[in-house]
């Protein structure tokens, strides 16, 4: 079966298996890379796809100076697709596809004290793109959600319960809490949305709105977090919207959340995912929390 046939029936079976349009989209993106990659190498059937041909892509990639976690993303869907050839017989053999060991690092994260600043630029807004900023950028430090769970969060997506109801990856659902301080910016977003719009229809049934009564796109969400920080003085490396989601974990972690009740909050499979935000802790925060959870101070009938 030649390359091209065989991604084209393994997207219908991605669709077909119900994932989600951004899933096939980004697994299409990544094996195409790959299949390029084999044409140049003048591997046109899936027959004759070798580990070697998946090893050599990945020594290709990382002397392109990738990042290891994108080559491993890359490497991933490479595996599903390799998976679903055995499986539908056009191989013969499974062939085992390694990811790259990636160095544990410190994710580099807003600090408090940059948190407090953007805040302090959001106080007291009046016009209606200066309310929804504040009520994205509080939901995104309240709740750490992903960008595009922003996006796609819908007005009966937020129950009278102070929680969200968001649909993640894979269509995992799940539950997050949002506290009376977000709860207020709603608010207000809801009463200004609805004055703004009087005389001009919803087109879109999602939560936060552009100008223009549409739901706000990745670049709409980026363009509004790099004006805040740029506002806040802080670095541009640091601006963009998932940092949002870094910061929540972290700041977490360091308030005492364990690290299983945080990866459901964030919605991640997976809890090794979340355990790389144990490496920002500092020596003085486990310190801390572990003066925090003593099991001899927290004893009542104890001497104190």
């Amino acid at each position: 079966m030649l390359l091209k046939e065989a991604l084209e029936e393994y997207m219908f079976d991605c669709q077909a298996r119900g994932l989600s349009e951004e899933t096939v989209k980004n697994y299409g993106f990544n094996i195409k890379i790959f299949l390029r990659y084999l044409l140049e190498k003048n591997v046109e059937k899936v027959e004759e796809i070798k580990k070697t041909h998946i090893k050599q892509f990945a020594i290709y990639q990382q002397k392109q100076k990738y990042e290891t976690s994108y080559i491993n993303t890359n490497l991933r869907s490479i595996k599903a697709f390799i998976k679903y050839l055995h499986e539908e017989e056009y191989i013969e053999n499974i062939i085992e596809v390694k990811e790259i060991k990636k160095d544990k690092k410190v994710i580099e994260t807003f600090t408090d004290q940059e948190i407090r600043e953007i805040l302090k630029l959001l106080h007291r807004p009046k016009k209606f793109i200066e309310i929804r900023d504040k009520a994205i950028i509080y939901t995104m430090i309240d709740c750490g959600l992903r960008a595009s769970e922003i996006i796609k969060l819908r007005h009966k997506d937020i129950k009278d319960n102070n929680t969200l109801f968001i649909q993640g990856k894979g269509k995992k659902e799940r539950f997050v809490s949002f506290s009376a301080i977000t709860k207020k910016a709603y608010m207000k977003y809801e009463r200004t949305k609805k004055s703004y719009f009087l005389d001009k229809p919803f087109i879109s049934d999602r939560y936060f709105l552009s100008k223009d009564g549409t739901e706000i796109t990745r670049y709409i969400l980026q363009y509004l977090v790099k004006k805040h920080c740029k506002k806040a003085n802080i670095s541009r490396d640091k601006a963009f919207p998932h940092n949002f989601r870094h910061y929540f974990a972290v700041k977490s972690l360091r308030e005492g959340l364990d690290l299983y009740s945080l990866s459901r909050i964030m919605g991640h499979s997976d809890i090794n995912t979340t355990s790389k935000y144990t490496n920002s802790l500092r020596d003085q925060d486990i310190q801390e929390l572990s003066l925090k959870s003593s099991p001899l101070m927290n004893l009542r009938g104890g001497d104190r």
